[in-house]
């Protein structure tokens, strides 16, 4: 196996434990703080990159934890965002 080819695999992984983690830490985000964009979640969680937040919301969608409830421009880019909120199960 190659460098390049055992870095990947190794990246792969680390991803895969840090995924659940991630996801847990976005969704009591949303349920704690409310209504949030990727980019204040982003802040909140102390991310430096929004793409650590928008698969993880992707993935909560498809299991039915979050939903898009609006629209929000983020102050600082001038940039429209979708504004996510926790379901909670019954």
């Amino acid at each position: 196996m190659s460098i390049t080819q055992e870095t990947r695999r190794e990246a792969y992984y680390e991803i895969q434990t840090e995924t659940p983690k991630r996801r847990k830490m976005i969704y009591q985000a949303l349920r704690e703080g409310g209504p949030q964009t990727a980019h204040e979640l982003m802040e909140r969680l102390g991310f430096s990159d929004p793409n650590a937040v928008r698969p993880r919301l992707t993935e909560l969608k498809a299991c039915g934890l979050v939903r898009a409830v609006g629209r929000r421009k983020n102050p600082k880019t001038g940039q429209s965002g979708a504004v996510w909120e926790a379901i909670i199960p019954e």
